[in-house]
């Protein structure tokens, strides 16, 4: 008995001191700041350097159609320095952040083990569920708003609104509820894919407790991919399908969970700052900016210099808020027509790999990208690194040495 109390004690030991658990803890950490930058960023960053430096693991390794992906974006912005001089420094600065995602992105996915990452994802995905499920006891049984649990408070971004903000909605240690059900996403996606069923499920209750309405959207197109994958016949995948929406229809009528209820069935699809602002920003932009972009630059200058009316505006006081655009429709304002073939040259390359998981993982990828900013922030790394760590075949990657 004692001998398996050390044995798990040195297992847990092996976790926590693992790169693997370092990537996964250092995404928890992406609202706080250090010397001006997300801790995030100077975590990995310090990893990068040891790898490089110490270690003497001086190359990334990248897939080749991100790599294309990644070269349009950056020629196109080398471009738009000399088009719009006089927001050249912002351009440059968002194409030095852009090589440093890579950069970590290229040198994280040669270096990390999927089972060790799994299962240090699996026990920081335990912890801040604690951190979840406290929140819904203050929040459905005690009727008392939160905001979000600081693990540094010293740290935190002033930047930040939402750590003094509070809200009727659980979040754990993440800055709103959304943010906990991006968190989440991915090890629902392991724990489907590993048949671990109950804990799957598990996890499906807390995203639905943070009333998150992208997450609960992601679970449900992750357990429908599952169950299409699954063995079962036709028919018993339809009883399951229909006994599934009878499930849900019956939680949503529950107190816990009719704001989430409410908020995806009263979603304006023609103004809904995740799905249509950013096309609506699109839609009013002069033909040539539409078809070359505008560069990575103030989307609020643009915005008011080109008179661009945003639906948001009317109730939205904080010029960021109506500014927001998510990957794809960023993808066609900063990058015009260019970024989007190129992206799409992206997708179409791991669709094309043998890989189930990896087919799964890029469409649950895309369809985030249509709800959410995932591109040069934690959250790009965070899943470009999980895509390119399933990939076992790296036939197709280049290894840039430096």
């Amino acid at each position: 008995m004692e001998q398996e109390t050390i044995g798990t004690r040195l297992n847990i030991q092996k976790i926590i001191f693992s790169k693997e658990f370092l990537f996964v803890i250092s995404i928890v950490f992406s609202s706080y700041e250090i010397f001006g930058m997300s801790l995030t960023y100077v975590l990995l960053g310090i990893y990068v350097i040891y790898t490089w430096f110490i270690c003497g693991k001086r190359f990334i390794l990248l897939d080749k159609s991100f790599l294309f992906f990644m070269m349009v974006l950056l020629v196109h912005e080398m471009i738009m320095i000399f088009v719009h001089s006089s927001d050249a420094k912002t351009i440059i600065n968002n194409i030095i952040g852009a090589i440093i995602a890579v950069a970590i992105v290229g040198t994280l996915s040669s270096g990390i083990d999927l089972e060790k990452l799994k299962r240090a994802y699996y026990v920081i995905a335990v912890i801040v569920s604690l951190g979840l499920l406290y929140h819904a006891v203050l929040v459905y049984g005690l009727g008392r708003a939160v905001t979000p649990i600081q693990l540094i408070p010293g740290l935190i971004s002033h930047s930040t609104l939402q750590w003094e903000h509070s809200l009727m909605r659980p979040m754990s240690c993440f800055i709103e509820p959304q943010a906990y059900a991006t968190f989440m996403i991915p090890v629902i996606f392991f724990l489907l894919n590993d048949k671990k069923m109950i804990g799957a499920l598990a996890a499906t209750i807390c995203v639905l407790l943070s009333t998150s309405s992208l997450g609960i959207l992601m679970c449900a197109v992750m357990w429908l991919v599952v169950l299409v994958d699954s063995d079962l016949s036709l028919q018993m995948k339809m009883v399951i399908v229909v006994l599934g929406i009878a499930f849900l229809v019956a939680v949503f009528q529950s107190n816990i969970f009719q704001f989430a209820f409410n908020k995806i069935e009263n979603i304006d699809t023609s103004s809904d700052a995740r799905l249509s602002q950013g096309f609506i920003i699109y839609s009013q932009m002069p033909f040539g900016d539409q078809v070359l972009g505008i560069g990575k630059r103030s989307l609020v200058n643009y915005i008011l210099n080109h008179s661009i009316y945003v639906p948001r505006m009317k109730y939205a006081t904080d010029a960021g808020k109506w500014s927001y655009v998510t990957t794809i429709a960023g993808i066609l304002i900063y990058y015009g027509l260019a970024g989007l073939f190129s992206f799409g040259i992206f997708v179409a390359g791991q669709i094309k790999k043998k890989d189930f998981m990896i087919r799964e993982f890029i469409v649950l990828l895309v369809a985030i990208s249509f709800g959410q900013t995932i591109l040069f922030n934690v959250y790009f790394v965070l899943f470009y690194v999980l895509l390119f760590c399933l990939d076992k075949d790296k036939s197709r990657y280049i290894v840039v040495k430096f």
